[in-house]
């Protein structure tokens, strides 16, 4: 097997079985041809939606942990209005104020949080690139940490990766929302950030993007946000009269 092939096995499909043993049988015959088909980035349209301000609101609702009826009886269906989880809720806020990976929020403990500095250490085992750094925690941030209860699991958010997709596909189902996805909340802070001014360094050390080309992927500017802003820089500016005739 060639080296570009090698080098391109292990991404040649996620998962296993017969579709990957047939993948990974292609590229030990034809190593030349497979690894460039294998290897060949993706072309295709890039992923271009944020939640409206009206969909947040939905996805909150759905998201909200629903309580037994007082009275004991169980309730008919399963949890309808909510899930069984109430940490997925404030996971998510989490995730569109930060931008930080599913992965990494359902990992981050709670010996991890400065609530005084006002920032969230992400060790380098828990986050994808295998880099720590230190997340900024925005004020929204803060009130949702501040405002959860701490259990004995010394995780902040008690649930797997798994659960939490499915919690969210859940209410995403429920609410009628089209095409969101728990993942578009980072895709959604990234931008949000560079809105409020910060530069491509600044928004990759909270994000946590080492490829900076990929951080721009994941960017999607509000242009009505660029109207106002541009709105407010040309307000002020200071006026100038047009030079009378014969001026120079």
């Amino acid at each position: 097997m060639s080296n570009a092939a090698r080098r391109c096995s292990g991404s040649a499909s996620n998962g296993s079985g017969p579709s990957h043993a047939r993948e990974l049988g292609q590229l030990a015959r034809h190593p030349a041809v497979s690894a460039a088909r294998f290897c060949t980035p993706f072309q295709g349209p890039r992923r271009d939606r944020r939640p409206t301000d009206d969909e947040r609101q939905k996805m909150a609702r759905a998201l909200t942990d629903a309580p037994r009826p007082a009275d004991g009886q169980k309730r008919s269906g399963n949890y309808r209005t909510g899930t069984r989880n109430p940490r997925v809720l404030p996971l998510t806020q989490i995730a569109a104020e930060t931008g930080m990976r599913r992965g990494e929020l359902c990992l981050v403990q709670w010996q991890h949080v400065d609530l005084d500095a006002g920032t969230l250490y992400l060790p380098a085992d828990i986050t994808k690139t295998n880099t720590p750094r230190t997340v900024p925690l925005s004020p929204v941030a803060l009130d949702v940490l501040r405002n959860l209860k701490r259990t004995e699991d010394p995780r902040i958010f008690p649930v797997s990766p798994g659960a939490a997709t499915q919690a969210w596909d859940c209410a995403h189902k429920r609410t009628g929302v089209k095409d969101l996805r728990l993942h578009d909340l980072r895709h959604a802070a990234a931008s949000s950030l560079f809105e409020l001014g910060l530069n491509v360094m600044e928004v990759a050390s909270i994000t946590g993007h080492k490829d900076l080309r990929s951080l721009k992927r994941y960017t999607h500017i509000d242009p009505a946000h660029l109207a106002r802003k541009i709105a407010s820089i040309k307000a002020q500016q200071p006026t100038t009269a047009p030079p009378r005739r014969g001026q120079k």
